[in-house]
C-alpha cells in the first residue's frame, strides 16, 4: 500500500552502493517477494496483493553512512515511491490471469547508487473453492393446517438452506386444490454474486409450487352430505323437537310431526362467514291440545293446532377420508315463540300456551334465510 510521500529533504550522506565500483547502479527489483492472495469461490473470487516491501531493504542495505533517522526517512520515500495495481481484481475463477501493474517514481533516488526496478507481472489464478448448486426446495416442507376454506400454509424451519429467504404467495383461506407458490431468494437483499462468495452457493431453482389436499373442508352443498350424515341429523332433530314438546302441560301433547325438508346456506363468494354452513331440518307440528280459549275462558275445550319449526346445525365437515362430521349436539331450535289458541287460568288471568316455532313457513323463512342472504347463498329443498 501507498505510503504518504516524504521529501527527503536534508539527507546529505555519500552513499557508497555495495558491489559498484563507478560503472553503474545496483538493480533493486520492486517485485522482489510480491504475492497475490486469492480468496471466495470459483467465478466470484477476489485478488489482493501482500504487497511485500523487503526489497526496501535490500535497497538500504546498498548504502551506508545513514544513521538511524536518515535510514527512517528514506525507508518512508521507497514505500512512497512505488505503487501496485492490480487488474481484474473481482468476479475472478480459476485459470483467469491478472495482471499486476508496477508505478515507480524514482526522481528523487538519482543521488543513490541503486536503481529501483519492475515490470508488469502476469499470474494465473488458483486454489478457489467450487461453488455448490443447491435446490432450496429439495429438503423443503411445506404444511397446510385448518379447515378448507380457511386453512393456512406456513414453511418448517426444517428443511430450510443457510442465507435464504423463503416467501408464500399465499397463506390463509386455502382450499384443497390451491395450488401456492413459494419463492427462494438471497436473505437481508444479498445478491446472488454476496451469496456465493458469502455462502458458496448457488440456487438451481427460485420458485416451487405446492398444492393444498389432504385437509378438512367445510360442506359446499346439500349433496355432499351422505345419507346416513342426514339420517343422524334427522334422528337427533327430532329427538330433540319430541322432547321439546314432552315438557308441554299436562294435557298437551304432541300430535304429528312431519319433516318438510332443508334450508341449508353457504357464504357468497369472497365472503368468508362464521359459522360457514348451516342447515335448517324444517318440520310441520301438530300438537293436540287442551285448555280454555277465547270464545270459552269457563271451560276446557280440545283440538289441535298446527304451527312449524326447525332443529339447525352448522358446519358439516367432510373429512379428509371422505367422512363428514358435525357435532350433533351443536343443534338448537328456535328462539321464537308463538301463542296457542289454547290457554289456561292463572292468577293474574288467562294465558296463552306458546310453541317454539312459526305460524308460517313464509316468517320462519325470513328469519332463516332472508335476512342473511347479503352474504349467503341457499338451496331449499322445502315442500308443503
Amino acid at each position: 500500500m501507498k505510503q504518504q510521500k516524504k521529501i527527503l529533504a536534508g539527507i546529505m550522506v555519500v552513499c557508497l552502493c555495495a558491489g559498484l565500483t563507478g560503472c553503474g547502479k545496483e538493480e533493486v527489483s520492486v517485485t522482489s517477494g510480491l504475492k497475490v492472495e486469492y480468496s471466495g469461490m470459483n467465478g466470484y473470487g477476489t485478488a489482493s496483493l501482500d504487497e511485500s516491501y523487503d526489497w526496501i531493504d535490500d535497497a538500504i542495505d546498498l548504502c551506508e553512512g545513514l544513521d538511524e533517522d536518515e535510514q527512517f526517512e528514506l525507508e518512508l520515500a521507497l514505500y512512497d515511491a512505488v505503487s501496485y495495481e492490480i487488474s481484474p481484481v473481482e468476479n475472478l475463477s480459476n485459470g483467469d490471469e491478472v495482471t499486476i501493474t508496477i508505478s515507480i517514481d524514482s526522481d528523487e533516488f538519482e543521488d543513490y547508487d541503486f536503481e529501483l526496478v519492475g515490470e508488469e507481472v502476469t499470474e494465473t489464478v488458483s486454489g478457489l473453492e467450487e461453488v455448490e448448486e443447491v435446490d432450496p426446495f429439495a429438503k423443503l416442507n411445506v404444511t397446510f393446517e385448518g379447515i378448507a376454506p380457511y386453512a393456512t400454509a406456513s414453511i418448517d424451519s426444517a428443511g430450510r438452506v443457510d442465507g435464504i429467504e423463503y416467501t408464500l404467495d399465499m397463506s390463509e383461506n386455502l382450499s384443497n386444490g390451491d395450488v401456492v407458490t413459494v419463492t427462494a431468494a438471497p436473505e437481508y437483499s444479498m445478491t446472488e454474486d454476496e451469496l456465493a462468495q458469502q455462502y458458496g452457493i448457488v440456487l438451481t431453482q427460485t420458485e416451487q409450487s405446492y398444492t393444498v389436499e389432504g385437509l378438512s373442508a367445510y360442506v359446499t352443498s346439500l349433496d355432499q352430505i351422505p345419507e346416513d350424515m342426514l339420517t343422524k341429523l334427522l334422528s337427533q332433530a327430532e329427538d330433540s323437537i319430541r322432547a321439546d314438546c314432552a315438557g308441554w302441560a299436562e294435557g298437551n301433547s304432541l300430535g304429528q310431526l312431519d319433516f318438510l325438508g332443508y334450508y341449508f346456506l353457504t357464504p357468497k363468494e369472497g365472503f368468508l362467514e362464521q359459522p360457514y354452513n348451516e342447515i335448517y331440518c324444517i318440520y310441520q307440528v301438530t300438537a293436540n291440545m287442551t285448555g280454555i280459549t277465547a270464545d270459552d275462558l269457563e271451560h276446557q275445550s280440545t283440538g289441535t293446532e298446527t304451527y312449524y319449526t326447525y332443529y339447525h346445525f352448522t358446519d358439516i365437515l367432510l373429512l379428509a377420508d371422505g367422512t363428514t362430521s358435525v357435532d350433533l349436539s351443536a343443534g338448537n331450535m328456535p328462539d321464537n315463540r308463538i301463542d296457542s289458541t289454547f290457554g289456561y287460568d292463572a292468577f293474574w288471568g288467562a294465558e296463552a300456551y306458546t310453541f317454539d316455532g312459526y305460524v308460517d313457513l313464509d316468517t320462519m323463512f325470513h328469519d332463516c334465510v332472508s335476512t342473511k342472504i347479503a352474504n349467503y347463498n341457499y338451496e331449499s329443498t322445502v315442500q308443503e
